[in-house]
């Protein structure tokens, strides 16, 4: 009997901790998906840092259209 009734404990219990387990899981990725297109676009702007910081000064000093001193920035809201 005691062991019928461990056996019940342990499967009850590790159905509710799995339970758990997805709980958190699904909760993580909800979070990443809310966020994950602004981290490409930060990703994207880090990328685009890195190669500019190859090109040399004078190469962006006489060309201002493709290197502007000032880039404007707008948020779009949803």
């Amino acid at each position: 009997m005691f062991w019928v009734i461990w056996l019940i404990m342990v499967l009850f219990s590790s159905l509710i901790f799995l339970n758990f387990i997805i709980a958190e899981v699904s909760n993580s990725y909800q979070g990443v998906k809310e966020k994950i297109e602004s981290l490409i676009y930060k990703e994207r702007a880090s990328l685009i840092e890195e190669v500019e910081d190859l090109i040399p000064q004078e190469t962006k000093d006489n060309n201002p259209v493709q290197f502007p001193k000032f880039i404007v920035v707008r948020e779009i809201e949803e």
